[in-house]
């Protein structure tokens, strides 16, 4: 059952009740809210949740690879999923991009994105910005780009207080279905290293 919630304004909220369970459906964002420094301060939070989540992955060798595995939908709900060297190496002997698909990697853990301040409120924003713009996804870019953001600078971070990483370890987010993976690498690796894993046959 759907309930909502009104003012002088307008509608407040809408909460799906579900028999003891209640999950807020919408919210209307505060006065003076700004989407694109919500996203930066989520952006922020996803620098010290993301590590936070990969120092728990059990990996039990170089790792090689942390992939943050998402929906396309909704790029701002998304696991950690870590690959070593050899795991890589296997499942790139079978296929190029089978060594960036998350699903195929043994080690993962969830983030709780809750943490993130206004997550939730972004969410919202972003599935209104897709509802209204279906043909170009505006919400799911923003997403997208903004896990590409969080993955290139976590791309310069020392790892070595978190776990053992190979020499070409690389952060990058990637939709489930690996439809974003080439231009995510792009967004998130500088030119050189994508020459370097080209080489290698990784990509």
């Amino acid at each position: 059952m759907l309930t909502a919630e009104h003012d002088d304004r307008g509608l407040v909220r809408v909460v799906e009740v579900m028999g003891r369970r209640s999950e807020v459906r919408y919210e209307r964002p505060p006065a003076g809210f700004d989407l694109e420094a919500a996203c930066r301060t989520i952006e922020d939070a996803f620098l010290t949740l993301i590590p936070d989540a990969v120092a728990r992955l059990a990996v039990d060798d170089l790792a090689a690879c942390v992939a943050l595995s998402y929906y396309r939908s909704d790029a701002l709900s998304f696991e950690v999923h870590g690959a070593t060297e050899d795991e890589r190496a296997a499942l790139a002997a079978i296929d190029a991009q089978a060594a960036w698909s998350p699903a195929d990697f043994e080690a993962s853990t969830d983030v709780d994105l809750d943490d993130a301040g206004s997550v939730r409120l972004v969410r919202q924003e972003l599935a209104l910005l897709d509802a209204g713009d279906l043909d170009a996804a505006a919400g799911s870019e923003v997403g997208r780009r903004l896990l590409c953001a969080v993955a290139a600078r976590l791309n310069l971070r020392d790892w070595s207080d978190t776990l053992p990483v190979a020499d070409d370890f690389v952060v990058y987010p990637v939709d489930l279905e690996l439809v974003d993976l080439e231009r995510n690498l792009a967004d998130c690796l500088p030119p050189d290293r994508l020459a370097r894993l080209r080489e290698r046959g990784l990509l």
